[in-house]
């Protein structure tokens, strides 16, 4: 398929896994406990590789300190949303709040826009 984005392939099979993923142990809520462990270091391996990304750019030179203030708030007011949006969800459709709230805080990006100016600089000179 030429012109495709790969990536965009492989993030699409990322989202539908995840989906599918969701659906399953929805299905499942015995594995609950377990549901919540994945998100949790999902959540936290995200804004880990987002801080790291940030940091190196910050040394590199490649951002200033108001790209990354200004990313990180841009985050935080639409992670707010969507936990705003998810809240709305759970109330109408009886769904369980635990689980929704710590999947809401991965819908939103931020370790691909703090690792985009560090693939910029890699591939600026090939």
């Amino acid at each position: 398929m030429p012109g495709l984005p790969w990536s965009f392939v492989a993030l699409l099979i990322t989202y539908i896994g995840l989906g599918e993923m969701i659906g399953w142990f929805g299905r499942h809520p015995d594995f609950r406990d377990t549901v919540l462990l994945l998100i949790g270091f999902a959540a936290a391996g995200k804004l880990g590789l987002a801080f790291l990304g940030f940091r190196q750019a910050l040394r590199q030179k490649l951002v200033k300190r108001g790209f990354v203030l200004g990313s990180v708030s841009v985050w935080i007011v639409g992670t707010a949303f969507f936990l705003w949006l998810v809240s709305l969800m759970a109330d109408r459709s009886n769904w369980d709040e635990v689980l929704l709230f710590p999947f809401a805080v991965l819908l939103f990006p931020i370790a691909r826009i703090a690792l985009a100016p560090l693939a910029l600089a890699m591939n600026r000179h090939r």
